[in-house]
């Protein structure tokens, strides 16, 4: 069975703040590997490094650690703030376009109502110039081949689920367990190299411009794409649907962002990275769905 390159998981692995307020993110490890991890750029940072001293914390770049007892934990990025990867920030989460693919997932809400877009995952540091972001409340876009993607269901409303699995040339996106469409990488006027170099090290920015305004519940990302008859797609749509479903339980979303919520003590982990939420995540109460991805 394929296994993902890492997953950002919420509900483990968040460093808070130990001294101001306490809810600011200072750290996101991933569940796979708790060297690697994801943390707030330090936009005037005197390092040589191409990439940002990623020790120095700044408490305005620091996203939200929002919680309310019995729901699943999520990440609030208010329009300042965002994070990039640290020990793997050269290659970052990529979509190839080569024989092998890959696959980038993530639970996401956005909470910006106006036009204007925002980054989902972008460049970083010397990387290159490759993002995902909300184009407008209904409309996705890829760079570097700018394709563009109509959203079946607004985003303001809740958190919903967005998988990207490129491969041999294609760009699938799916939300929430269904193909919006399917589009060629190439595009006129986008040189091959620039397709080749979609590694994103940030989340939430590019390049410390256009900061997302939103809040994520989950990133899991795959270094290859995972076939409709793979074991993982399965499990992974499980997953998905059922962290969307625990994110959205109990809250109510206004539709632009306007006061934390209360924040508690992070909730225990589940079992797997791929099963259910563990049932003290899951004491809302949950819809039902028997949707899958399909076409």
């Amino acid at each position: 069975m394929k296994q993902p390159v890492c997953v950002f998981d919420p509900t483990i692995g968040i460093t808070l703040n130990t001294s101001g307020d306490a809810r600011l993110v200072t750290s996101w490890k991933d569940a796979r590997h708790a060297s690697d991890s994801l943390q707030p750029e330090s936009l005037n940072s005197t390092s040589s490094s191409p990439f940002w001293n990623l020790q120095i914390f700044k408490e305005e770049h620091s996203p939200i650690l929002e919680t309310k007892e019995g729901c699943r934990p999520h990440l609030r990025f208010s329009g300042n703030q965002s994070l990039v990867l640290e020990t793997y920030a050269q290659d970052g989460f990529q979509l190839d376009y080569g024989n092998q693919g890959s696959t980038i997932a993530i639970v996401i809400k956005n909470d910006r109502a106006v036009g204007g877009f925002h980054e989902i995952f972008g460049g970083a540091g010397s990387g290159p110039n490759a993002q995902i972001r909300f184009e407008s409340p209904n409309e996705l876009m890829v760079y570097p081949t700018h394709n563009f993607f109509r959203l079946a269901h607004s985003p303001l409303d809740e958190f919903h689920s967005y998988v990207f699995r490129s491969q041999n040339g294609k760009l699938e996106v799916f939300q929430d367990e269904v193909a919006l469409q399917t589009r060629n990488a190439a595009s006129s006027g986008v040189s091959t190299a620039d397709i080749a170099s979609t590694r994103m090290a940030g989340v939430g920015s590019w390049f410390s411009k256009h900061f997302l305004q939103g809040r994520i519940a989950h990133i899991i990302y795959y270094d290859s794409a995972l076939e409709d008859s793979d074991p993982e797609w399965e499990s992974l749509r499980v997953n998905l649907r059922n962290i969307r479903f625990d994110a959205n339980a109990g809250w109510e979303f206004p539709a632009v962002d306007t006061a934390p919520h209360a924040v508690l003590a992070p909730t225990n982990p589940p079992a797997s990275v791929f099963s259910p939420p563990s049932p003290a995540l899951c004491q809302c109460t949950r819809r039902k769905t028997s949707a899958s991805f399909r076409s």
